[in-house]
């Protein structure tokens, strides 16, 4: 009887509390074992499920909304506009570089950064822009190559730029002189002429060298020409102070087993039918003594339909047409056809690497681009009679498909880097590594590479060949500087321009891309602060004086050491946030960046420890790094992959050299295997307290929460799982008011989250919008999304859930509000004079304020 009263007593006992539980909205209980509710149930009315002043959670139980500190002031005011760039923007119509630079052949004296790589590019809307890192100015109208008008071709030579008109306009080659320390260009260029005969006309190519430093350079012009009249010669050296243009051979003889310059119909069995001639270094050529103070006489080689060709001596040597050799005696380039025509000659093309030791030569077999890989060698005991020897049968670099541009290359073993189009459209970046083929047609051997820039940003166009059944695509004319040999200038189809010695090493001079993070460097002897952008393998900053940088972008740097050397073997990756001039590298290293004499970034010989794996090897990328000051330190929270790890460093826990670092070991896995995406810090978790928790923060992966702390007694660290129901993680961030820390997560659909209980603090985007967030950022704690289509502000807002903040789109410049403007792009916060700036910069490495908070007092 006894056991039968219990449960008549404990049933009644559960009616009246489940009663109760009706009446009052839920059962208040201990924080963390809240009283379920539905998160699905309608906005408002969600909150009805809970007791009053409680709130139903994404994870579907009701918490106690505790007040936070500070409440949130007016809205910031948000004007979306560009600020970098102003003129560098546009498909690319033509672009010239120079090959002297920092970053270029040096040859005697040391070149100073200021003094270049320039480049010269025209748009499609007519445009001509003179650039440099250090400054760039629009040119005034008057410079948009008026005088010749449908310029097709532009190259730089020494402190001249060559610029060549359509054919429609007889092929005319112009000089502008460039002036240095202006960076203008003159007002009129100064014609070529040929002779008796004026202007010279027919011009179809350009090739260029300038060796040495700017002023002492020593400097070679070559033009090549039609071949309408076989009697004539289609290629010359144009002498750049007279601005007269001297023919090479048009014929050789080859009597006596040499070739020697003839004229006359009938002189010679070799015809001077020049399909290429690049300007080369002499002293790579066949290691001749340098003359003129150390810096090296450029001599033309020049490609035949048979035959590579080189001047040995040149006319001052031996009047009237030098002394030529050939390169390749016993291995013929190619076999003429019946008629001795050449097939798409004018696609014939020559490129060697800046020492030499290898040599591409792109020629055309039944309407396919065919590669041919030579290698420079000597003679023993004759070393100033150079040979070319093939280095592999002749093969298809792109199969089927066009060869785009090709580069050689001698990073440790020969090859050519070859990018290559299908018909469909898709780039792909290859090394040729050899050749297995039957015929020259078939496709050489070949390995993926990775592409240091957006191949779909390298503009081409179709062309229909005359007489051939469908189009083959072509890189833009102009879209890439072909005058020189070695070094590759390239432009983009918004604006950018990219350098280098290979397509694999090509760096873009101005931002062109999304970076993986943005901040100010401070105020320096060498200007006020400037951003600095932080991508993987350079710097882009804000260059002083900052009312030229507005014209162009931000200037991609290689970083420097203190000795004035480029450290090729650092690769940046990201900065760390909160505490300036940190760096992370790719290798997992923490490294501090400080300012030169020219408000450029510079390594500081100062590096701390390299973060490892739990393998024991070096961490991985991605790296994310949250940074506080600490006793005359820093305190760093860093992230790799999926390990989280942390250290406090001064001024003596620094090396000099990267070697002698320490190494440091994760202390969480948040979740195995997957990269943490999004790391953020409580900035107002004291470091010195002796209880709770001296360190405290989020991350988020790509489906999960965690927070992270450290306890302040026992220094154990611990790491808690926080729900999010079937939300998707985006951004973690933290709100810092009245010297408390809160914590947010922003969702896929829009939801912002307070951590840790998950109570919303927004709506989710209406579903009119139909969009998705890419990326979140806060300004002076209201949030602001970047959707694929839009970018959202929060308002508050009337009716439904009590307190949650509505989304409101901006009205955005028109190129952002086209269709895939924002794909890629991304929002960073950086304080401008304690006022906090809201910045998107796009996928192309367009800069856009979006708004402003309130200036610091």
């Amino acid at each position: 009887m006894s056991a039968r009263r219990s449960v008549v007593a404990l049933s009644s006992v559960l009616v009246a509390l489940g009663v109760w539980m009706a009446c009052t909205g839920g059962l208040k209980v201990e924080e963390g074992n809240a009283f379920p509710c539905k998160f699905d149930v309608a906005e408002a009315d969600r909150d009805k499920q809970c007791p009053e002043e409680w709130r139903c959670g994404i994870d579907g139980r009701c918490h106690e909304a505790q007040a936070e500190q500070g409440t949130l002031g007016d809205p910031p005011s948000f004007s979306p506009e560009r600020r970098y760039p102003k003129v560098l923007m546009g498909e690319t119509g033509l672009v010239a570089g120079e090959a002297a630079g920092p970053q270029g052949l040096e040859f005697g004296p040391s070149i100073p950064p200021e003094s270049g790589p320039l480049a010269v590019v025209k748009y499609t809307d007519g445009g001509v822009v003179l650039a440099t890192p250090v400054s760039a100015a629009p040119v005034s109208a008057p410079l948009t190559v008026q005088v010749i008008r449908g310029t097709r071709s532009m190259a730089f030579v020494g402190n001249h730029l060559a610029v060549m008109g359509e054919e429609t306009q007889g092929g005319r080659v112009g000089l502008f002189d460039v002036d240095r320390p202006t960076t203008s260009l003159s007002t009129s260029p100064k014609p070529v002429t040929e002779g008796a005969a004026g202007a010279l006309l027919g011009a179809r190519k350009l090739r260029a060298t300038s060796l040495g430093p700017p002023g002492a350079s020593r400097d070679m012009l070559v033009v090549i020409r039609g071949r309408e009249d076989p009697a004539r010669a289609n290629a010359g050296e144009v002498n750049l102070s007279t601005g007269s243009y001297t023919a090479f051979p048009s014929a050789f003889s080859t009597a006596d087993g040499g070739v020697t310059p003839c004229s006359g119909a009938s002189c010679g069995s070799l015809p001077g039918y020049y399909l290429d001639v690049r300007p080369a270094p002499l002293t790579f050529l066949a290691r001749r003594e340098e003359t003129d103070g150390g810096v090296p006489e450029p001599v033309p080689v020049a490609v035949t339909p048979l035959y590579f060709l080189w001047r040995s001596q040149g006319p001052e040597v031996a009047p009237p047409a030098g002394v030529w050799q050939v390169l390749n005696p016993t291995d013929p380039i190619a076999a003429l056809a019946p008629d001795g025509t050449v097939e798409a000659a004018e696609r014939w093309q020559l490129r060697y690497t800046d020492t030499l030791g290898v040599w591409a030569l792109r020629r055309v077999m039944a309407q396919q681009d065919v590669l041919s890989t030579w290698v420079l060698s000597r003679p023993p005991g004759r070393p100033q009679e150079p040979r070319l020897e093939r280095a592999w049968d002749d093969c298809s670099p792109c199969g089927r498909d066009p060869l785009v541009a090709f580069t050689p290359v001698t990073d440790g073993a020969l090859g050519v880097e070859v990018l290559c189009e299908s018909q469909s459209g898709v780039r792909s970046l290859f090394r040729v590594v050899g050749a297995s083929v039957v015929t020259a047609r078939d496709t050489c051997l070949r390995q993926p590479l990775e592409s240091p820039l957006e191949l779909a940003e390298v503009p081409t166009v179709e062309l229909q060949s005359p007489g051939q059944p469908g189009k083959r695509r072509i890189l833009a004319p102009g879209a890439v500087d072909e005058s020189q040999g070695a070094w590759l200038t390239m432009g983009g189809s918004h604006g950018q321009l990219w350098r280098g010695t290979s397509l694999s090493r090509l760096r873009p001079m101005f931002l062109d891309r999304t970076p993986t993070a943005l901040g100010i460097l401070p105020k320096t002897d060498a200007g006020p602060p400037a951003f600095i952008a932080a991508s993987p393998n350079f710097f882009a900053i804000q260059l002083p004086p900052p009312q030229q940088e507005d014209s162009t972008g931000l200037t991609v740097v290689t970083p420097m050491r203190r000795d004035g050397m480029t450290e090729e073997t650092v690769a940046l990756e990201t900065l760390v946030e909160g505490v300036s001039g940190w760096f992370m590298l790719e290798t997992g290293q923490l490294a501090q960046v400080a300012r030169d004499s020219a408000g450029r970034p510079e390594l500081s010989n100062a590096y701390g420890p390299q973060l490892l794996a739990p393998s024991g090897a070096p961490a991985q990328a991605p790296f994310l790094g949250q940074g506080v000051p600490h006793d005359g330190g820093v305190s760093l929270v860093l992230t790799a992959n999926d390990q989280l790890y942390y250290t406090e460093l001064s001024s003596s826990d620094l090396v000099l050299e990267p070697e002698l670092g320490t190494v440091l070991q994760s202390k969480l896995t948040p979740e195995p295997d997957f990269p943490v995406r999004s790391l953020a810090r409580d900035r107002t978790v004291n470091l010195s307290a002796e209880e709770g928790v001296v360190v405290r923060g989020w991350v988020a992966t790509g489906r999960s929460v965690f927070e992270y702390s450290q306890d302040a007694r026992t220094k154990a660290w611990a790491m808690k799982k926080l729900e999010l129901g079937s939300g998707e993680p985006v951004e973690v961030w933290s709100r810092e008011a009245v010297g408390s820390g809160y914590g947010r997560v922003g969702l896929r659909d829009g939801q912002v989250l307070r951590l840790p209980e998950g109570i919303p603090l927004t709506r989710p985007l209406p579903a009119e919008f139909e969009d998705r967030v890419a990326d979140y950022s806060v300004l002076e704690g209201w949030p602001v999304a970047l959707g694929e289509k839009a970018v959202y502000r929060t308002v508050r807002s009337t009716g439904g859930q009590s307190g949650l903040l509505a989304w409101e789109p901006l009205a955005l410049p028109a190129e952002l509000a086209s269709t895939g403007g924002l794909t890629g792009a991304r929002m960073f916060v950086v304080n401008e004079n304690g006022t906090p700036a809201l910045y998107l910069v796009t996928s192309t490495g367009f800069v856009y304020p979006l708004g402003k908070g309130v200036t610091s007092p």
